[in-house]
């Protein structure tokens, strides 16, 4: 049972009407605790505080909106209570009678789970008496499974609280420095009733109040003194913990503040860096497109274009040297000395095997299939004994394995209808790779004529791609304009 920021209606427009600022109560019942003890002085709260849990637990049930900023709200099967003074002359009751009644009744009609209020149980009779029946209906009450709270005034009902399972104490906040209650409930600690300093507060002789302290022995003196300082420590440590808390939500807003400030700098500088690449991307662009203008004679186009491949082929041979180094594979030298005429091989990123027909320099044509290729001289690994390749090129790392494993059978047409321009060109670039090893030529790529934009793109692709020797529309009555023949360079 839980209750933040709680108030009793009826309390707060008495106060409002007074205009006196209303303390709400902030009560909590631990999971586990069957006996929560409120101490504390008189006039303190005590009695609101079990008027306000039990109005609130009964609004909770009817769907009446509760008057708390937050609560946490068992269902009870039977809310009892035993407030106030039941005294009745004509039904001969006392007020000790009067109140052993009702708890009586109560005891018999429990069902749990049932909210017990019980406030200044044990008192109106011998004080001794009084805490030993006080101490037994508790027991009584928290071994039957009802959750009761109860004010007390006692030193042993303190004691059995904070000694018992199940058990705990709280208190009603007493401000030593001004000897009045701040109608504050305190976990955790007993309270002292401060019944001198109210006494005292009301108006009481100074005579009677002195004759009184001289009275109180030594232990209570003891105890009142101890349960003062408990107090004094407490409201300390709530202190620190209400400047710490405030010191961390500062903290939190400074770092939410940082947070967005470095989120907003960073979302600056990214637009920035995009708006500086779309910029250069666009120059770039722009540039290539005025001089491909430029060029209006075919054979020069033509003679750019390979250009181009040269280099790509450079860079990619200086690519594979790198990587060789990188991976502490020997030099491309080692191997390529070991190549000659009618040396079988293997053909390294491919992965296939065939005979060295003649070398030229760095490059080499080798016969695969039936097929004559050209690779670079430091591509081809001498075949050892058994078919097993004298140089397997690039070593792995420890427990990693690789092995090719041979598709289907490549067809000879391939069929690009509804692709997006991007989707078309990564089909047709793997497409050309799996015809290629298949040694298939011419093959047919069929895109459709549309607007044109996509056989541009795949044009531009083929004119530059190291497995194409020529390319052009089929005729007429073979799909024309809507099927491009590729030759492959075999």
């Amino acid at each position: 049972m839980r209750l933040y920021a709680a108030r009793h209606p009826l309390v707060e427009i008495a106060l409002g009407s007074r205009g006196t600022p209303m303390v709400p109560l902030d009560l909590e019942v631990a999971p586990g605790t069957r006996v929560l003890a409120i101490s504390g002085p008189n006039t303190g709260g005590k009695t609101v505080a079990l008027k306000t849990a039990g109005l609130v637990a009964l609004m909770f049930q009817s769907g009446i909106p509760v008057p708390a900023e937050r609560s946490i709200l068992p269902v009870f099967r039977g809310v009892f209570i035993d407030i106030g003074d039941r005294q009745s002359i004509t039904d001969r009751l006392s007020t000790f009678s009067a109140r052993m009644t009702n708890i009586a009744d109560i005891a018999c009609r429990l069902e749990p789970p049932a909210l017990v209020l019980l406030d200044e149980v044990g008192t109106g009779t011998d004080p001794e008496d009084g805490v030993a029946l006080a101490t037994a209906i508790l027991d009584d009450l928290r071994t039957r499974g009802a959750l009761v709270i109860a004010t007390t005034h006692l030193e042993a009902l303190k004691a059995y609280a904070a000694t018992t399972a199940g058990c705990a104490n709280a208190a009603m906040q007493f401000d030593e420095a001004t000897s009045t209650p701040t109608y504050r409930l305190i976990p955790g600690i007993p309270g002292r009733s401060g019944g001198l300093e109210i006494a005292e507060r009301l108006g009481l002789p100074p005579a009677i109040l002195a004759a009184a302290r001289a009275r109180r022995g030594q232990s209570g003196e003891r105890i009142a003194s101890y349960l003062a300082r408990l107090q004094e420590m407490s409201s300390d440590l709530e202190q620190r913990l209400r400047e710490a808390r405030q010191e961390k939500e500062r903290l939190a807003e400074e770092r939410s503040a940082l947070r967005a400030d470095f989120e907003e700098r960073e979302a600056r500088r990214r637009q920035a860096l995009q708006a500086e690449i779309e910029t250069a991307l666009r120059s770039m662009r722009e540039e290539g497109e005025r001089y491909l203008e430029t060029i209006k004679d075919r054979n020069l186009a033509l003679a750019l274009r390979r250009q181009e491949m040269k280099a790509a082929a450079g860079l990619r041979s200086q690519a594979r040297a790198l990587i060789r180094q990188a991976t502490g594979a020997g030099p491309a030298a080692v191997a390529g000395d070991a190549v000659a005429p009618g040396a079988s091989v293997v053909i390294a990123g491919l992965g296939v095997r065939g005979t060295v027909d003649s070398v030229r320099g760095d490059r080499a044509v080798v016969v695969v299939r039936g097929k004559r290729m050209t690779v670079a001289l430091a591509d081809c690994r001498p075949e050892g004994p058994g078919g097993a390749p004298g140089d397997r090129g690039p070593r792995l790392p420890p427990g990693v394995t690789l092995r090719r494993v041979p598709g289907g059978e490549a067809p000879s047409e391939i069929r690009l209808l509804g692709r997006t321009v991007e989707e078309a060109l990564a089909l047709v670039d793997k497409y050309l790779d799996d015809v290629y090893l298949a040694g298939l030529s011419p093959v047919r790529l069929v895109h459709g004529v549309g607007s044109g934009r996509l056989k541009r793109a795949i044009a531009d692709l083929l004119g530059r791609h190291p497995h194409v020797e020529a390319f052009s529309s089929a005729p007429s009555d073979k799909g024309g304009a809507g099927v491009t023949i590729v030759n492959l360079r075999l």
